[in-house]
């Protein structure tokens, strides 16, 4: 099996088409008919089944594919980080990012690595804390910025951040809220809250729990966008963190309120993956990200959030 059969499956999946592919390889289409067919008497399994649009992955070729993009991902990773001259850190480094935190993050992030590292490349993604977890531990990403994972022996962690959660409401319900709202404020209100892979969602779950107060769940929405959306409407009230809302325009047309007395919060860790080896490229990559968290929180940028870690008072 060559390299070239890999990147021949992953552009046919990619365009559902092998002429498409073919021009999108810059080959002719008959090799790479030639290395499909190949690969696929290799294998003794057929990867590709022809449809009303297009030509679609089989089992066995969705289970390929898979295993493609991360060998092609670890060689790249590999070829970028040897060919720059000695003294010169390059390399590329996967960056996952929970939803909530990607706007104000990610672009100050690939600002600072870039003036500092021009070789570094970063690849940034997104997903709930489940999915960054799976993804470390499958060695796809390099780094991640998620809601405090369960203990794993395969992810290493750093403390970041301790944000409230608030409750939200749009203007238009005229929300009468005090300072704080305790739990108890939630009865009766139509929540719209992310489904249960969700980390707020467990949070609230279990404090509600806890309390014996039953949630009037009357909507699940699985991204921030959507949520917000849905929030705007009028339909009903959610729970998130003040980073998921901290939007000028957004702000002018919802209240919010710490909730919980105490208030419920959720930590934010930097996690990485023990089994795989941190290259230079990744722990330059990591202190910025590092640094960066600490500075939004210290400038009051990430709202409400409290940094996990003990500081020294500067006047001492």
């Amino acid at each position: 099996m060559e390299l070239r059969q890999l990147r021949a499956v992953l552009a046919i999946a990619e365009t559902g088409s092998v002429t498409k592919a073919a021009e999108l390889l810059h080959v002719v289409q008959p090799a790479l008919s030639r290395q499909l067919r190949g690969i696929e008497e290799e294998l003794g399994k057929p990867l590709f089944t022809r449809t009303r649009n297009g030509m679609a992955l089989t089992r066995e070729g969705r289970v390929l594919a898979e295993h493609a993009r991360r060998a092609l991902l670890t060689l790249e990773q590999a070829v970028t980080e040897i060919r720059p001259r000695r003294g010169v850190v390059a390399g590329l480094v996967s960056v996952g990012m929970l939803p909530s935190v990607i706007d104000l993050v990610a672009a100050p992030l690939l600002k600072r690595v870039r003036d500092a590292y021009p070789q570094i490349r970063l690849r940034l993604a997104g997903g709930y804390a489940g999915e960054l977890q799976d993804a470390l531990q499958d060695n796809a990403l390099d780094l991640g910025l998620l809601y405090d994972p369960k203990t794993h022996a395969a992810i290493d962690t750093r403390p970041l951040l301790d944000e409230p959660l608030y409750l939200v409401g749009a203007r238009t319900l005229k929300p009468r809220w005090k300072k704080s709202e305790p739990l108890s404020a939630l009865r009766g209100l139509p929540l719209i809250l992310p489904s249960g892979s969700h980390s707020v969602r467990g949070i609230l779950e279990h404090a509600c729990a806890v309390e014996d107060i039953a949630l009037d769940i009357v909507a699940e929405a699985d991204t921030t966008q959507l949520t917000k959306a849905l929030l705007l409407s009028g339909i009903g009230y959610t729970v998130l963190p003040g980073v998921a809302i901290a939007d000028e325009k957004l702000e002018r047309h919802v209240a919010r309120v710490p909730l919980g007395r105490p208030a419920l919060t959720r930590r934010v860790v930097l996690a990485c993956s023990v089994a795989r080896q941190r290259s230079e490229s990744v722990r330059c990559v990591e202190e910025i990200l590092f640094t960066l968290v600490h500075d939004l929180v210290r400038e009051g940028t990430w709202p409400g959030a409290r940094l996990a870690e003990f500081e020294v008072d500067d006047a001492d």
